[in-house]
Parts: C-alpha cells; structure tokens; sequence
C-alpha cells in the first residue's frame, strides 16, 4: 500500500502546526520533546524502561537507566535538533513529526520541518549539525549509547501513529484546500509496479522483450562453455589435445561475446530512450498545467524534477539495473551449474539465502525513504537559489546577504543530513553482506574437503569457483536490486508529473471552432462570471457582468486583491470560471480552442517576459512579419535607434530575460510585440508599474494611438489595470472593483463626480486636485480626434 506524505515546506503552516514546531525546537534545544507528543514519548518510554518527566516550560523529557534524571542546576550544553534517526536496524524516525502529529491529531503525516537538521545514528554513531551558524554545513560524529531500543519501540509507535494519520486522506486534503502553496507528496513504502510497468512501456516492448531474450541467451552460453570446459579437463589425456575443443571452447566464447555486446547496445539504447521520452512526457505536462499548478508548487520543486531525478534516470539507473539483472542471471546460472555438479551444497544456500534477504529487506525499508526524503529536501535548496538570484540586487541593498547565506546552509545542511544518511546504510548493508557471504562460503569449503573422496576433482573445482562467485554476485545482486528501488524513486516521481491534470484543449474539441473570421471586432460580454484560482479557495470574482462594446478604451481600478488582474486572467482563460459565461464578438469563449482565443489576445505584463535568443525571435516568435513591419513598430514605442545600434540589429542577441535591455527597453519591446500581433484586445496590466514617469508617457502615448488608431474599422477594444489613477483618466469607461465585485461603472468624469463613489474617493485619496477638469479636458481631446463608441450594459440573454 500506498500512503501519500508530503514535501516539508515552510509554507503557511496551520497556527497548532506552528506552535508544536516551535515548541519542538525549544524543546530539542535542551534535549526535551514537546508536550504535544507526550503521550507518544510516555508510551515509548514505558516499553523501554525508560521514565518521562513534564517540566514546567510544558515539554517532556526522556532519561532512564542511561540517561540519568537531568541535573537542573547544571549548565546543558548546546546539543542539536532532531529531525530524524536511523538507528540500530535502520529504523526511520521522525521525533517532530511527532510532535506535530500530536498536535494536529493525526494530521502531520505530511508535515515537519523543512529545515531542522537532522540526527542519523547507526549502531551508535550519531551525525548532527550543531546550531552554529558558522559550522551549520559541518558534519560531526559524536558517540550515542543505548538510544537503539528506545528509538526503535518509539519509531513503531510513531509509524503506527502516522499510518493511522495517513489514511485519512480526507483529513489531510480538507486542511490543504486552503492553503496557497501545497505540501509536495511523497509516496511511502516500496515502489509500486506501475511504476516499473510504466518504465516499460517508455523503454518499449519490443526493446524489453529483446534485453530479456539476450539475457537468458547470454548466460545459457556462458555456462554452456564453461561446461565445455569441465568436460575438457575430464577427458582422457589423448584425447585433450583433440583440435575439437578448442574449436568448440571459441565458438562458444565468440557467441557469448557477441550476444553480450547485443545485449548492452540493446539495453543503453533502450534505458536512454525512456529517460528522454518519461523528460519530454512530464516536460509537455508540465508546459500544458493549468496555472493552479504552478500557484502550488514553488519553481524549485519543478526543478528539482528536471535536473537531479532527471540526473539519476540518465546515469544512475541504466548501470544499477543492467548489474542487477545481469547479476541475477549469473545468479541463476551459478546454483543451475552447482546443482548439476554437487547437489550436496545446495543446502548450504538455503540459510544464505534467508539471511541475504532479511538484511536486504531491513536496509531497502529505511534506504529508499532516506532516498525519497533527500530527494524531497533538495527542492526548497532549488527554491532558495533561485529566488536568491532574482532578488540578488535587493538582498545586498538591504545588507541581507548573511542571512540568506545562514537559511542556505541550513537548507544544505538539512538535506546533506539525508545523503549522509543513505551512504551510511549502504555502509551498513556492506558489512552485513560480506559477513553472510563470507560465513557460507567457508561452510562450503569445508564440505568440499570432507567429500573430496566421493567427487571427481575437476568438478568440485568448478562447483568451487561458481560457489565463490556465487557469493560474490549475491551480495551485488541485493546491492544493485536495493539501489534500483532507491534509484525509482526518481522514476516514480517524474512519471507523477506525467499525470499531471492539463488545461483546456489547444484546439476545440467536438466541432466547437469558432466561425470563419473570427472576431470581426473585440466586443466583450461577461455575464454573471464567478471564478476561483482552483478548487476549495475563495471566489476572487463574484457574479461579474459589464459589456464593452467594439472600439471601446476602459480602464479597470480597484484596491490590492480587488481581483483586477483575475479579470484579466479570465479573458485568457488561465483560470477556471465557475459560474457564467464571456463572449468575445459573440462567442463563448470556454467553446474556442486556447490557441484560436490567445492569438486574438495580447497583454503587455507588469513584469516583461524576454527570452533567450534574438530580438526578431522575441518581436515576432511566430515569423509572420517582415522587416519593414518590425521597424515600423518599434519606431511606434522610440525603440528603433537603439535597435539599429546594436550589432546585427533585428538579429542582435536577446540576453537571457532581457538582461541587455532596461527595465524601460524591456517594457517597450514588449509593447512592441503586442502591438505587432495587431489583436483584437490589449489588456495592459499595471505595465506601467516599474517604469519611470518618462517612459510611463511614452507606453501611453504608444497605447492611445492604438486605442484611436483605425477603431471604427477594426473595433479593437482596450483593457488598462494601472497604479496610476491619472494614466486611466482618458479612456472611455471605467470598471471599479471590489472584492471581486462590479462597484461601480461610467466615464470617468461621471464617476469621479459623484460625491461618496468609491472612485471619487480613490482620486481624492490619490490627491488629484481638478481631476473633473482634467477629465473633462482630457476627454474633449480624446473625442477631437474620434468620437468614442459608448459601452452599454451587459444584454441579457
């Protein structure tokens, strides 16, 4: 069975998560628990003999016959937090997740801390990271004693609690509807065959089928020369020098050469073909979420997937299981080959065997958790260092540099943990391994030489050798096969981001494509539109209904979380409209394929979108225009003076996110680009928050002459968000928002009128001293040029 956990992150965590952290960091910090967990730590401590004690800062502390009671009038040296140990017999661990579970009833088997360090013992040695900033990222070993029993009867009860939590799905998935960003999951227990049947079917079954077929062929021939081989040195002297054996050894050994070389072109090819197909699978996924997706998961846990599960499915996996089916057949081969010669060896096996698999199962129990949650704690590392890097300017402004250099190494640290964790099992499994192997191997010598009378020596020399090899191979077939479950855990991942839920069709399904020529004019309708950015949060637009009608300029205003730019996000249709319908020129748009609808969009965002590559390939992506076209729009935004200037002009090279422009040029050159596709709307949303006043005139300037420009033919309609009250002040209507609702709606001279509009408070507020007259002069203007259609109510069906 499955159990969904989840990701620590240190995201908006419900305020009883909150208090049993904090009071498991106090409590850690002077070797205690919190009170939370005290009924689980009493538990444990009654079946290990120990005592429990409740101090009066209300937390629990653990002594024994160990652990003598705590000297309060002795000074406690620093010790380390804990998150989680592995102790003798690898148990897994986790003593704040239990204080957690205790403190939400149940409910933390999917929570913790992202960023604790950890305590991983084996047999008695302990890693730690002390809290130091300074030495947060060194790793000492420190002795512990007689922590195993203790740790291994807490770590039952705290599975079973957590067990019982899990289940609950219901439970876990009511309390992170709420939430914003979600915890990652994280799948428990051993890796499901759908996971290696999904591997699979991206490696191919005519590929899979074949690697199977070398296999088995590779080692029958194998052991058919080697047999060739014993009964050459069992024949008669005369006949050995028969040119026959040699001839048959050499055909023997060439097919064996040849179908080995099959098998691992086959078997490379194979592997690197489904790490590239399970890549672009989750890549196309991925690139066709819907925008919720991307509001709960942070960029580092994307990343995460594509570079180190990414890393070990390319380089990792392919060796791990080529050794371990290889392995295994030789394996196989082996006991077939000893049972022909000595069958009486056999049941030396048996309890090697028996023993082989109970370590392999205690060490792949602990080591592929250790294997999920380090992969688990690299994401916030990810998160980390890249938001560091965009925000690398304001962190050195503000002197932060230190303290994100500490949360960093903290972050480092805590994963480090996990990896020193997983190593030192393998480690353990080592040792365990080559006593096994070596224990049998000496039971098989020293029958051999109490039968030595009863079997022909050439044979027993055989049955010797595979009996040495055999342990040998054992002990690298459970090696390999415990690092291929740990190493599918990557798998397992990336192939959850192949099931990703995807928006809308990029073309209408069912015969729904909008009718030919479509939109003859930007007309838009929204009756009694309800939205939400995903399931279970709060409607961000309630009952929206207004009407623009072709040709029309309206500004939409209203304070922070008004839902302005959920608005716009509508019109895109990148979030999900409950309730209601829009209609551009007539049509729903939720029946019009997303590529027909966002070609007849354009935005101009608050923050530029520049790629990599050239300024012709980010002006026209999709190569429909000319040269001609291209200068004349950016002579429209003053852009093509210091376009000619750069070397190759149109063809000169777009750094990565513009990073060779200003944040001006950047906001221009997007302008450009909207103003180049010639579509139908323009929703401007507050495009003029980062730039200076200058440059602020000249994007309205450029838009305005857009707005004007040929509108009674083309009936483009235009949608500005602005920061600004005055840069809206000449369009034609005005949509003021309120907590998702329609407040109130006119020209903006009638509204700034009106005494108590919210409006009209807004300006008041904004210290627009004559904002009617400059209305009013601003709309006389605008009308000397082109009367303005006037919007009319939203029709009713």
């Amino acid at each position: 069975g499955q159990e969904p956990a989840a990701e620590v992150e240190d995201k908006q965590e419900e305020p009883s998560v909150e208090r049993a952290l904090e009071g498991s960091a106090a409590g850690q910090r002077n070797g205690k628990m919190p009170a939370e967990g005290g009924s689980l730590m009493a538990a444990a401590a009654a079946t290990s003999g120990s005592s429990a004690s409740e101090s009066d800062d209300g937390t629990v502390e653990l002594y024994g016959a160990n652990k003598p009671p705590p000297n309060h009038h002795q000074q406690q040296p620093e010790t380390s937090a804990v998150v989680g140990e592995v102790v003798v017999g690898l148990e897994v661990t986790d003593p704040s997740a239990a204080a957690t579970a205790a403190a939400t009833d149940g409910a933390a088997a999917e929570a913790g801390s992202a960023t604790s360090p950890v305590v991983s013992s084996f047999m008695g040695m302990q890693v730690s990271v002390p809290h130091s900033p300074a030495d947060r990222y060194r790793l000492s070993l420190t002795r512990t004693f007689a922590a195993g029993k203790l740790s291994m009867r807490f770590g039952s009860a705290l599975r079973r609690r957590l067990h019982d939590a899990a289940g609950n799905k219901s439970v876990i998935l009511q309390q992170q509807q709420g939430k914003l960003v979600q915890l990652e999951d994280r799948v428990t227990g051993s890796v499901s065959w759908r996971v290696y049947a999904s591997y699979c079917r991206h490696l191919g079954l005519l590929a899979t089928a074949l690697i199977w077929v070398a296999l088995f062929a590779g080692q029958a021939v194998f052991l058919a020369s080697e047999w060739w081989l014993a009964l050459w040195s069992r024949a008669d002297s005369s006949e050995q020098g028969n040119i026959r054996w040699l001839w048959v050894y050499g055909m023997l050994t060439g097919i064996v050469i040849v179908v080995a070389f099959v098998r691992s072109a086959t078997f490379f090819e194979a592997t690197l073909s489904a790490a590239t197909s399970i890549h672009n699978a989750m890549a196309r996924r991925v690139l066709r979420a819907p925008l919720s997706f991307f509001h709960t998961n942070p960029s580092g846990r994307i990343v995460n997937r594509f570079s180190k599960d990414q890393g070990q499915v390319d380089d990792l996996l392919p060796s791990c299981l080529f050794d371990a089916l290889q392995s295994a057949f030789q394996v196989l081969g082996a006991f077939v080959l000893v049972a022909i010669a000595v069958p009486v060896i056999l049941p030396v096996f048996l309890p090697l065997l028996a023993a082989f698999y109970w370590v392999r199962h205690r060490y792949i129990a602990a080591s592929r958790e250790m294997k999920r949650w380090e992969a688990v704690t690299r994401s916030p590392i990810f998160a980390s260092f890249s938001a560091t890097l965009k925000g690398l300017p304001t962190i050195r402004a503000y002197g932060a540099a230190s303290r994100f250099d500490d949360a960093f190494l903290e972050l480092m640290a805590h994963n480090g943990n996990w990896y020193f964790a997983s190593i030192s099992a393998a480690r353990w499994i080592g040792v365990r391994l080559d006593a096994v192997a070596g224990t049998a191997l000496l039971a098989a010598a020293l029958l051999a030489v109490a039968m030595r009378d009863k079997i022909n020596t050439g044979v027993m020399a055989l049955a010797l050798t595979h009996v040495l090899q055999l342990t040998g191979l054992m002990q690298w077939v459970v090696r390999q096969t415990a690092e291929v479950e740990n190493t599918m855990t990557s798998v397992e991942r990336m192939l959850s981001y192949t099931e990703l839920p995807s928006e809308a069709p990029r073309v209408a399904e069912g015969g729904g494509s909008p009718p030919p020529g479509w939109p003859k004019s930007g007309a838009i309708t929204y009756q009694d539109v309800t939205a939400v950015y995903r399931p279970g949060l709060p409607s961000v637009l309630r009952d929206l209904s207004f009407f623009l009608a072709p040709g029309t300029s309206c500004g939409v205003v209203g304070r922070t979380g008004s839902g302005k730019s959920s608005l716009m996000l509508t019109l895109f249709r990148l979030i999900d409209v409950v309730h209601g319908r829009i209609l551009l020129d007539g049509v729903d748009i939720a029946a019009v394929g997303l590529d027909a609808l966002r070609r007849q969009l354009a935005i101009i965002p608050q923050d530029p979108v520049l790629f990599s590559g050239t300024l012709r390939s980010n002006l026209d992506p999709w190569g429909a225009h000319g040269d001609e076209a291209l200068w004349e729009v950016l002579q429209a935004v003053q852009l093509r003076g210091a376009v000619a200037a750069m070397p190759g002009g149109l063809d000169a090279a777009m750094a990565e996110c513009g990073g060779n422009l200003s944040v001006g040029q950047r906001q221009l050159f997007c302008l450009a680009r909207a103003l180049l596709q010639d579509a139908k709307v323009l929703a401007l949303d507050e495009a003029t928050a980062n730039v200076d006043r200058a440059t602020d005139q000249l994007i309205q300037s450029a838009v305005r002459d857009f707005a004007h420009r040929d509108r009674e033919i083309h009936g483009r309609v235009l949608l500005v968000i602005a920061h600004r009250i005055d840069t809206i002040l000449d369009t034609d209507h005005l949509l003021v928002l309120a907590a998702g609702q329609l407040v109130e709606s006119g020209r903006p001279e009638e509204l700034i009128a009106q005494r108590g509009g919210v409006f009209a408070g807004m300006a008041a507020a904004a210290k627009l001293a004559g904002a009617a007259r400059t209305v009013a002069t601003v709309a006389d203007a605008a009308e000397s040029k082109v009367e303005p259609r006037q919007p009319s109510t939203c029709p009713k069906d």
